[in-house]
């Protein structure tokens, strides 16, 4: 599986691994949206990753149905941890979040990613 999730209190980490495509990240928005409204954060770890297959068009899809979810949710934070190969595509998606009531943090590592969800919720 190239993906799991890992609930943690009021939040979920998401573990992706090896060649990540917009199908994985679709199906598991859809695991994950089943117990969304009892989360504040969500950690994208992409730090495992070996090749994307996703296009920056894409990440607009992506922004776009979590927009229509930031109607319902309310506020949101949302950490990804990637590597410098893969930023432009964490930086596209962000880019698309701006004006979202999610707000998007890019990090290097999961200590960081961590703290700044336990200091942003």
């Amino acid at each position: 599986m190239p993906y799991i999730h890992k609930w943690k209190g009021t939040g979920v980490v998401r573990e992706f691994s090896g060649l990540i495509d917009a199908i994985q990240i679709l199906n598991s928005n859809l695991e994950l949206h089943r117990q969304f409204s009892d989360i504040h954060y969500v950690i994208n770890d992409f730090t495992r990753i070996s090749e994307v297959t996703i296009t920056a068009e894409q990440t607009k899809a992506f922004s776009s149905s979590d927009e229509m979810i930031a109607y319902t949710k309310g506020n949101l934070n949302i950490a990804i941890v990637i590597s410098e190969e893969f930023l432009p595509l964490a930086l596209a998606y962000q880019k698309q979040m701006v004006d979202s009531s999610f707000t998007c943090q890019i990090f290097k590592n999961m200590d960081e990613a961590e703290q700044w969800c336990r200091t942003s919720t």
